[in-house]
């Protein structure tokens, strides 16, 4: 059993450091190169950063699987139809939440700033969740399941998804326990899906 978790806590190190010393690559290498032509403040820069954070990590973890578990990496394969059905599934979620918040007076509209700036919002929304799915459902929840069984690890790493979530603003006991519990809700997709953008999907939806 020990040996069991000490190869567990060892292999989530190692893709924990690949996908950090890729994503530290891109930011103090490739993106410091551009800055030199650049300045920090460009809005090139500003576009480039995030998007190029998340490409790199996803590298990073892909040169895990393929050199270290020898294997191809077929959760990072695009399911365009599922992908689909996964970004829907979780607007009606939320909708039905709104909706339930809305009816029994809990949910009041009080500004509308328009649709200006969805585009930027939605994007930092989906890296956001990719990044998430990336380390706890990806790498904790699949390296945690392979070791100690599906229901041990999506318990374990429900806790540690809302645990880590405490440190936002206005957090109350109510909105952890909602937050575990989504930690679940999304170890289930990819449980089903076994894919990253599946599960990114619903969970960007969501949000």
């Amino acid at each position: 059993v020990w040996w069991s978790i000490r190869t567990c806590l060892l292999r989530l190190l190692l893709a924990l450091i690949a996908i950090a010393a890729s994503a530290a690559l891109f930011r103090f290498g490739v993106l410091a190169l551009i800055e030199l032509w650049l300045t920090p403040e460009s809005v090139v820069i500003a576009a480039v950063r995030p998007p190029g954070t998340i490409v790199s990590a996803l590298l990073g973890y892909w040169l895990f699987v393929r050199y270290f578990e020898r294997r191809a990496a077929t959760e990072l394969a695009f399911r365009p139809l599922a992908m689909a059905v996964a970004a829907s599934s979780g607007a009606l979620l939320i909708l039905v939440t709104i909706l339930i918040l809305f009816a029994t007076g809990y949910y009041e509209l009080q500004y509308y700033r328009g649709f200006a700036g969805v585009p930027r919002v939605l994007g930092y929304i989906c890296i956001a969740a990719i990044f998430e799915e990336l380390l706890f459902r990806v790498v904790l929840f699949r390296l945690l399941e392979q070791h100690m069984g599906t229901v041990w690890a999506l318990s374990i790493q429900s806790l540690i998804f809302g645990a880590l979530h405490q440190f936002n603003p206005e957090i109350t006991g109510m909105t952890a326990l909602s937050v575990t519990l989504l930690g679940a809700c999304w170890a289930m997709v990819f449980i089903y899906s076994r894919n990253l953008w599946v599960v990114s999907c619903n969970h960007a939806a969501w949000n």
